[in-house]
C-alpha cells in the first residue's frame, strides 16, 4: 500500500491499544530547554470495524489539571528523547492511569494548518519559534515566559462522508459562508474528483473547515451546525444528481401569504420563481433578483414552489437576503416549502439555523409553518 508520501509501506508496527482521549502537545527546543506553543485535544468516530477517524481538532483555550499533568509529562518525554533543537509535534492518550506518549516528531504540526489559521489564534507560528531557537536564543527564551494565553477558540473540522457517492454540486462552500466561525474550507481534493468516499481514516475525510471565534460557545455552535448536517443531511453539503427525498407537500399546497402579511412593518418573501397577488406590505424576491433588494425587514418568508434546482444558488441568494433583514426578525417556512426541500422540515430547520436563527415553538393557529428568530444579523 502507497502511503501519505507517496511511498511503498513495507512494514507494520503494531501498538497496544490505549483507550482515552488523544492531544496533540507541540513544543519547541532550544539547547535542550523546551517549551510549549500549543495544546489541542482530538474527537475520533469509530465507524464500526472500519476504522477510527478524525472528527475534529479542537485548540486547548484552558487548561484543566489532568492537562496540566498531560503537558509535564509532553516535556519530559522531548527530554527523554533527547532533543535540543527546533519543534516536536507530539501525541499523548490521556487514560484513567495517566498519559501515554503515542507518537512524537520532530517537526511542526502537520502543512493543513496555513499561518493566517494559526497566527489568529496563537499570534504566533511555530516556525518562527522553532527559528528563533536556531539563531535568536534570546528571542525563544523571551516567548517561553509568556503564559499560555491563545487569543481565541480554535478547529478544524475533517467532515465526516456517510457513504460513498458522486456529487454535482457542492454546498457545503455556500453554507459555510454564512457561519461566522469558518476561517476558511480545503475542499480542493474533493473538487478535482467529483466524488467522496466513505470516510475511515484521516486520507478519506470529505473536506476540512477550519474555524476561528472569540467565543467558544459560538465555534461550538458552528461545529454542531456542521456536524448534525454530516450526519442527518449529508445531501445538503454534497448534492447528488438527484435531491434526498423530502416530504410530500400538502394536498393544494398554496402557500397562505395572506395569514403571514405581517401586521405592521415591512415583509420580504424569498421564492423560486415570481408570485402573483402579493398581500400589501410584502415585497418578493429570487436567487436571481435579491441582488436588487433594498431596504430592512423585520419578517421574511421562503416560499418554494418545486424543489431547488440548484441548491449553491438558493443557498447563495438566501445569504444576500439575511443582510437586509433586522435583528430580531422573524422568518417564516410554510410547510408546502418544506416538502419541496431535501429533507423536508428538518433540512429547512437546518437552514434557519444555518441563518442565525433560534427556532421557535409552534405557534397553534399556523401549525404548518416553521418558525425562526434571527439572533446574530
Amino acid at each position: 500500500k502507497t502511503n501519505g508520501f507517496g511511498k511503498e509501506t513495507g512494514a507494520v508496527l503494531l501498538q497496544e491499544f490505549i483507550a482515552g482521549t488523544e492531544y496533540v502537545v507541540n513544543t519547541v527546543s532550544c539547547n535542550g530547554k523546551h517549551c510549549i506553543t500549543d495544546v489541542w485535544r482530538y474527537r475520533k468516530v469509530a465507524v464500526g470495524s472500519d476504522g477510527n477517524p478524525y472528527d475534529h481538532a479542537m485548540l486547548l483555550t484552558r487548561l484543566e489539571p489532568e492537562h496540566v499533568e498531560m503537558c509535564r509529562y509532553a516535556l519530559q518525554a522531548v527530554d527523554a528523547l533527547d532533543i535540543n533543537y527546533g519543534p516536536t509535534h507530539g501525541e499523548y492518550m490521556l487514560t484513567e492511569t495517566g498519559p501515554v506518549l503515542i507518537e512524537a516528531g520532530s517537526r511542526p504540526m502537520g502543512a493543513n494548518c496555513s499561518i493566517g489559521f494559526l497566527d489568529s489564534l496563537l499570534g504566533h507560528h511555530i516556525t518562527d519559534i522553532s527559528l528563533y531557537s536556531y539563531i535568536a536564543p534570546e528571542k525563544f527564551a523571551a516567548f517561553q515566559a509568556k503564559k499560555y494565553r491563545p487569543l481565541a477558540a480554535g478547529m478544524f473540522k475533517m467532515i465526516m462522508v456517510p457513504e460513498t457517492m458522486d456529487f454535482v454540486s457542492m454546498p457545503i462552500e455556500s453554507i459555510c459562508r454564512q457561519l461566522p466561525s469558518v476561517y476558511s474550507v480545503d475542499l480542493d481534493r474533493i473538487r478535482s474528483c467529483g466524488q467522496v468516499t466513505r470516510t475511515v481514516d484521516l486520507d478519506t475525510h470529505g473536506g476540512m473547515v477550519y474555524l476561528v471565534n472569540r467565543s467558544e460557545a459560538g465555534l461550538l455552535r458552528d461545529y454542531g451546525i456542521i456536524h448534525q448536517m454530516e450526519t442527518r443531511c449529508f445531501g445538503l453539503l454534497y448534492a447528488a444528481d438527484g435531491q434526498p427525498a423530502a416530504a410530500d407537500p400538502p394536498a393544494g399546497g398554496e402557500v397562505p401569504l395572506a395569514q403571514l402579511a405581517p401586521a405592521a412593518g415591512p415583509a420580504v418573501v424569498y421564492s423560486d420563481s415570481p408570485l402573483a397577488g402579493l398581500p400589501e406590505g410584502m415585497v418578493q424576491c429570487t436567487p436571481s433578483t435579491v441582488a436588487g433588494l433594498q431596504g430592512e425587514y423585520g419578517q421574511a418568508v421562503i416560499v418554494l414552489q418545486k424543489p431547488p434546482a440548484q441548491l449553491e444558488a438558493w443557498f447563495d441568494g438566501l445569504a444576500a437576503l439575511m443582510g437586509h433583514l433586522e435583528d430580531g426578525a422573524m422568518m417564516t417556512v410554510p410547510r408546502t416549502a418544506c416538502g419541496y426541500f431535501p429533507y423536508g422540515t428538518l433540512g429547512m430547520s437546518m437552514v434557519l439555523k444555518i441563518c442565525g436563527c433560534r427556532l421557535e415553538l409552534p405557534v397553534w393557529n399556523q401549525l404548518d409553518c416553521l418558525q425562526g428568530t434571527r439572533e446574530n444579523g
